[in-house]
């Protein structure tokens, strides 16, 4: 998702097909309950309206009918079929645990929908995909239109599989290969599935708006500036779909394969025009043109293909009903992740209410009380469920990022080379253990935790990561790093590039080098458009004009976040302490929390406090 945590076959299978490299699933199973358990336990309430169908890569839960639940992983596993199908030897399985979450009306689902960054509910979702450390979830409704809803949980899933498995792919490639597969239909005629259906409004956005220039999409400051901007966010997703269909359908298949080409000619560092017309034979001018008449065709093909048998009779598996305790952690484990930290306690009070020796509802409620700043307390009761369960991963996975940002590293050291031990693959347990090692002064050991990260997940995001998990930790030389790792990865040109500049030429900076951070600054300048929001930052931080300047040309709360956070953090630089603080604070209490500018202010002001108590 670039800067913010953080969104036909046959041939169009091939740019899949080029790259991707599915992770082996691992099946964590469950402790199975002994005859002499069932007949000594007290009976076990069960929940009146949550049920559950498993299969060993998808498990279905919710509240919605037992027919609502099985059509719901029908359609799932139609849809993982349909990619292996098109995908021969692909394995559609990941190693973490997948819950498809089935709400039985709009307003149980929009207790569950995303909060935004003041914590509201965003009110156009109606279906998601997201993951934490230890579990995905996709979570939809059984009303309203069922395409649509299968529309959106599909674009994000398609979004897991890419992200899980490529490098990087250009904000484009990402988007429209999503959009592509995301109006997946199975059974669509005679047993056969459809994909390649364009998504709603996209063809009506483009013969209304028409195609904008090539070069706009294909560069990475080109689509950034289209991705942010509202009046040309939806004609970018309108475009990116139609190329990359047009790639794969159009033109009687002839340009199938081409995006691989361009793809391997872009990342060995040819510039986009060079490597567009070696990879398509023809201009950016004249692939304009054809793009241009192929959407204006009153029909536009789809590929109707055969997929395998699904991996599950679902007509023949057993529904479950959830215990009361489980359904409920369920909801709260939801609400957690999307935000809703006060909805989620009250649940999972409820839960240890039921029962409490419920360790995955203890581990949830420690995170709460973490968010609420009360974070002894969640450190206090993750220890005693480690000393209790030592085998527990997720308690020992969070209980190092609480020691860590108690400043008890060494804790926090045991704590993620214990979480590691229980999972080795696990690359949140190695990023825990490489920041643990990194806010220690061990720089060998972080090092090798990271190497062990890429080596396992070589998607540059990492290094985006590291840049301001650096900095919160005041590890100059490591932010340093880390942003030119990110930057020779991902391209000067990636949307998010500009931003962990700026955070290297601050760590620069803080070091005495000045000069470092002025050449840091000018790639910058000269990677963005004349006049974008990115190139005025660069141009204020290396002081061509004033924090009020800068402030006066903030369009938005997020241009306002940035804006205070860096001026704040120059100030700091400049042993200006005072004025720092206004800008911090203002961060602090009015900024948009889902900013890395927000966490960035914080940490400073964290650091001043712990400064003033010493």
């Amino acid at each position: 998702m670039g800067k913010r945590a953080t969104r036909r076959i046959g041939g169009a299978c091939i740019l899949l097909a080029a790259v991707l490299v599915l992770y082996q699933s691992v099946d964590a199973g469950s402790p199975r309950t002994t005859l002499s358990q069932q007949v000594i336990d007290p009976p076990v309430a069960l929940s009146k309206d949550w049920k559950r169908l498993y299969t060993p890569d998808v498990t279905v839960v919710g509240n919605a009918s037992e027919g609502e639940l099985r059509t719901a992983l029908k359609q799932i596993e139609d849809f993982r079929a349909g990619l292996v199908g098109l995908f021969p030897g692909i394995k559609m399985t990941s190693r973490l645990a997948t819950t498809m979450v089935v709400l039985k009306d709009f307003n149980t689902f929009r207790t569950f929908q995303p909060r935004d960054e003041r914590g509201r509910r965003r009110e156009n979702v109606a279906g998601y995909f997201t993951t934490t450390p230890t579990m995905n979830y996709m979570v939809l409704g059984a009303f309203g239109e069922r395409d649509a809803t299968l529309e959106v949980v599909f674009h994000e899933y398609t979004h897991f599989i890419v992200q899980q498995n490529f490098r990087s792919l250009p904000l484009w490639v990402n988007e429209g290969t999503a959009d592509f597969y995301s109006t997946f239909r199975s059974n669509y005629k005679d047993g056969k599935s459809l994909v390649g259906t364009p998504p709603s409004g996209r063809l009506a956005t483009l013969r209304d708006r028409g195609v904008m220039p090539l070069d706009r999409i294909l560069t990475n400051e080109g689509s950034s500036s289209a991705y942010r901007d509202p009046d040309t966010v939806h004609l970018f997703y309108a475009q990116s779909w139609a190329f990359v269909h047009y790639l794969q359908l159009g033109n009687n298949g002839k340009r199938r394969g081409q995006i691989t080409e361009y793809l391997r000619a872009v990342d060995q560092g040819m510039p986009i025009d060079q490597a567009f017309f070696r990879a398509f034979g023809v201009t950016l001018a004249q692939m304009q043109n054809e793009l241009g008449l192929y959407v204006r065709q009153p029909i536009l093909q789809a590929f109707l293909f055969s997929p395998k048998t699904t991996t599950a009779d679902v007509a023949t598996l057993a529904v479950d009903r959830l215990t009361q305790s489980d359904a409920a952690y369920v909801q709260a484990d939801l609400l957690l992740q999307m935000g809703a930290t006060e909805d989620a306690e009250r649940l999972l009070t409820n839960v240890l209410t039921i029962d409490p020796s419920h360790v995955d509802a203890k581990i949830a409620l420690a995170r709460v009380r973490a968010r609420q700043d009360r974070r002894d307390e969640a450190i206090a009761a993750l220890e005693g469920i480690t000393a209790a369960k030592p085998a527990t991963f997720s308690a020992q996975l969070y209980l190092a990022g609480m020691l860590r940002s108690a400043r008890r590293y060494e804790d926090a050291m045991r704590a993620a080379e214990r979480a590691v031990a229980l999972d080795r693959e696990s690359t949140h347990a190695w990023y825990e253990l490489n920041l643990s090692a990194l806010a220690s002064g061990r720089d060998k050991e972080a090092a090798d935790a990271l190497a062990q990260i890429i080596g396992r997940d070589s998607n540059p995001a990492w290094y985006q990561s590291q840049t301001y998990d650096a900095y919160a930790l005041g590890r100059d030389e490591a932010v340093i790093r880390s942003a030119t790792a990110y930057i020779r990865s991902a391209g000067q040109g990636n949307e998010s590039a500009p931003y962990v500049g700026y955070a290297a030429a601050l760590a620069s900076m803080r070091l005495g080098r000045q000069a470092e951070a002025v050449t840091l600054l000018k790639k910058i300048e000269e990677s963005t458009p004349l006049g974008s929001w990115q190139s005025l930052v660069a141009q204020f931080l290396q002081g061509q004009f004033s924090g009020d300047k800068l402030l006066d040309k903030a369009k938005s709360d997020g241009d306002r976040t940035e804006a205070h956070a860096y001026i704040g953090v120059l100030n700091l630089v400049q042993g200006k302490q005072a004025d720092a603080l206004v800008h911090l604070r203002w961060v602090k209490e009015h900024g948009l929390k889902n900013y890395v500018e927000y966490r960035m202010a914080l940490a400073e002001l964290d650091r001043l406090e712990a400064a003033k108590a010493r």
